[in-house]
């Protein structure tokens, strides 16, 4: 695989032509050998996720790492479980963000839940190319599954805010998640916290209703939505859930991070 692949933001290629289960596979080995230890993994809902995931897992164990399966998903849960356990060395997300559909690809975190620098992904991109680096058939790694990590995020965010006071707003909020990542976790924080949630574009089936980059030009339909449904916000998701734009009660659209 070209190393121009690696680049800020971590991998983005096109699904099984550029990013196919052979480089998969040698991503998750890249990942091993740069990370080790422990490494908690998650996906997006793309259609290619699965293939993506199991060629990467396939990868970090043949190197001796272990696997900690999150499931589907946001990249910010993902970041939030390896930062509350120390004993997990990093993390991986089988994502291609804002990207269209066709492509995927992965993100880096680090052991303090950030995403690598630039720096990280260069010595990810230079252990790409090694070779005779699997483990012996009995150092091989094993694999977990964590069932937890969506609710205690959650968790996390409503005892860090003044949920007595949103409950008490009675608001209406409509939800825009492109079928993504966010498709469970924020209707769920909204229902938590006692707003009513109108949704588009929130069931997970990997084929969404709009272009995953939540610009303006992206949200007429969340836009027209809040102003015909008179609520007061309206809140959009890319295909990961680490992005998050809004809507204001007239429609308007305002920039997000």
């Amino acid at each position: 695989m070209s190393l121009t692949l690696f680049g800020p933001g971590g991998v983005r290629a096109v699904f099984n032509r550029d990013l196919t289960p052979e480089v998969a596979l040698d991503l998750g080995r890249a990942v091993g050998i740069t990370i080790g230890g422990e490494i908690a993994l998650a996906t997006d809902a793309r259609d290619s996720a699965r293939m993506v995931r199991s060629a990467m897992v396939s990868g970090m164990m043949a190197v001796g790492a272990d696997v900690v399966d999150l499931g589907m998903v946001p990249t910010p849960a993902l970041q939030f479980y390896v930062r509350q356990h120390p004993g997990v060395s990093g993390g991986v997300m089988v994502t291609a963000s804002h990207n269209p559909q066709e492509y995927n690809g992965m993100k880096l975190i680090l052991g303090d839940g950030t995403e690598a620098t630039t720096d990280d992904e260069a010595e990810l991109a230079s252990s790409y190319s090694l070779d005779g680096r699997d483990a012996d058939w009995n150092g091989v790694g094993g694999i977990r599954t964590e069932e937890g990590a969506l609710s205690d995020y959650i968790d996390a965010i409503v005892s860090n805010v003044d949920a007595d006071a949103i409950r008490e707003a009675h608001l209406t909020v409509c939800v825009d998640c492109v079928c993504g990542a966010a498709s469970i976790s924020t209707p769920m924080l909204l229902k938590r916290l006692g707003v009513r949630s109108i949704t588009i574009g929130c069931d997970p089936i990997g084929s969404p209703h709009r272009e995953s980059d939540p610009t303006e030009e992206n949200l007429s339909v969340l836009m027209d939505l809040v102003v015909a449904s008179e609520a007061d916000l309206g809140i959009a998701h890319d295909g990961d859930g680490g992005r998050a734009v809004f809507v204001d009660g007239t429609g308007r659209f305002l920039n997000g991070a």
